[in-house]
C-alpha cells in the first residue's frame, strides 16, 4: 500500500513537472536585421528613415512544435501606410488586420529559439513617426491560436511591435563648397589659411539647431567662421556650440546644406592624414553631434571623418631646404 502511494506521487510530480515545462506559444514580430531591436522593454522594433520601406515578419516562438496554422489578428495604431500583406503558401481566409485564419500547406517546424515565420507586410512613413502592432485574437475566438500538423489548438500569447521612422544625419567638414571633397593636402607657414564648410546632409525634416563641435589635429587652427544670414551661434565650434536657424533649415532628402564657413590654419607642423571630425556640445559632456527637430525630437548625427595633409612645415622657406629632406 505504501509503495503504490509512492509510486502515485511519483506520477503526480511527473506530471506537475510536464507541466510547468509545456511550451507556451507566442506570436509576436521581428524586423529585417539592422533595422531591428529585439530586447526592447516594449517588444520588438523597427526603425527606418523617412520615406524608406521597412518590413515587419509575423513570426511564432515558443511553441515547439510541427506547426500547421495560426488565427490571429493585427491591431494597429499610427498613421504609417502599411501595404503588401504576404502569407506563407496555405489557404488564407481573411486579412491580418481585419482577422485571418492561416491552414499551411507544408508544416513549419517551430522548435527551440527559432522562429517561424507565417506572414509578413511593409510600412512606409512620411515624416517623423511611430506606429505600434498588437496582435490580437481573431473576432471569431476568444483567444489566440496555433495549430498543431495534427489539427490540435493551442491558445497563444500575442506580443506587440513597434516601427519608428528616425533621422540619421550626416555632417563633416569639406574642402571644397559642393559638400564632396573631405581630403585635402595644403602648404603649411605663418599666415598660411585654408578654407572649409561645415555641412550637413539627409536631415529630410525641417531642423530647429544643431548641437556640435570641432575637432582638429593638433597644430591645426581655427581661425574665422562665418554663419548663413539665419543662423545663430551660442558657443565656440571647438569648445561646444548650438546652432540655432530660424527659420527652420529645411532640407529635401540626400540635399547638403551649409552650417558655417570655416577658415582654418593648417599650421607649421608636417601633418599625414590628420583627421577632422565633428563632436557633440561638450559643454553638456555630449560626444555626439546631434540635432533638434523641435517639439523634444533630438536625434544623433553620423560623423564624417575630413582629412587634412601638409607635407612641407612652415621651417623650410626655401628649394635647398626642401631638397634636403631627400639626402
Amino acid at each position: 500500500m505504501k509503495k503504490g502511494y509512492l509510486f502515485l506521487l511519483f506520477v503526480l510530480m511527473l506530471s506537475a513537472a510536464a507541466a510547468c515545462l509545456r511550451a507556451e506559444p507566442v506570436i509576436t514580430f521581428e524586423f529585417p536585421a539592422g533595422k531591428s531591436v529585439e530586447k526592447s522593454p516594449v517588444g520588438p522594433y523597427g526603425i527606418v528613415r523617412i520615406g524608406e520601406v521597412g518590413t515587419a515578419n509575423v513570426i511564432v516562438q515558443g511553441a515547439d512544435i510541427m506547426l500547421g496554422g495560426a488565427a490571429f489578428k493585427i491591431d494597429t495604431y499610427g498613421d504609417m501606410l502599411i501595404f503588401n500583406e504576404r502569407t506563407v503558401p496555405g489557404v488564407a481566409i481573411g486579412s491580418l488586420f481585419e482577422g485571418i485564419e492561416l491552414g499551411l500547406n507544408d508544416p513549419l517546424p517551430q522548435f527551440g529559439a527559432e522562429p517561424a515565420v507565417i506572414a509578413s507586410f511593409d510600412f512606409l512613413a512620411f515624416d517623423l513617426m511611430t506606429q505600434t502592432f498588437m496582435i490580437t485574437n481573431h473576432p471569431n475566438y476568444t483567444e489566440v491560436q496555433v495549430a498543431r500538423s495534427d489539427g490540435v489548438i493551442l491558445p497563444a500569447s500575442g506580443f506587440v511591435g513597434t516601427a519608428m521612422s528616425v533621422l540619421h544625419p550626416t555632417v563633416g567638414v569639406f574642402f571644397n563648397p559642393e559638400g564632396t571633397i573631405i581630403d585635402g593636402s595644403f602648404n603649411g607657414g605663418a599666415g598660411e589659411t585654408v578654407n572649409a564648410w561645415l555641412m550637413v546632409t539627409d536631415t529630410e525634416v525641417p531642423v530647429t539647431a544643431f548641437h556640435l563641435s570641432l575637432d582638429l589635429p593638433d597644430g591645426v587652427g581655427l581661425e574665422g567662421v562665418t554663419l548663413p544670414p539665419d543662423c545663430v551661434m551660442n558657443g565656440d565650434l571647438i569648445g561646444g556650440a548650438v546652432l540655432t536657424f530660424a527659420p527652420e533649415l529645411n532640407l529635401s532628402a540626400d540635399v547638403t546644406g551649409l552650417l558655417a564657413e570655416l577658415v582654418i590654419s593648417p599650421g607649421t607642423r608636417i601633418i599625414s592624414g590628420g583627421e577632422i571630425r565633428v563632436g557633440g556640445d561638450l559643454r553638456n559632456e555630449m560626444y555626439a553631434p546631434y540635432v533638434d527637430a523641435g517639439g523634444y525630437r533630438f536625434y544623433s548625427c553620423v560623423s564624417l571623418v575630413s582629412t587634412i595633409s601638409v607635407p612641407i612645415p612652415n621651417s623650410l622657406r626655401t628649394w635647398a631646404d626642401v631638397k634636403a629632406l631627400f639626402r
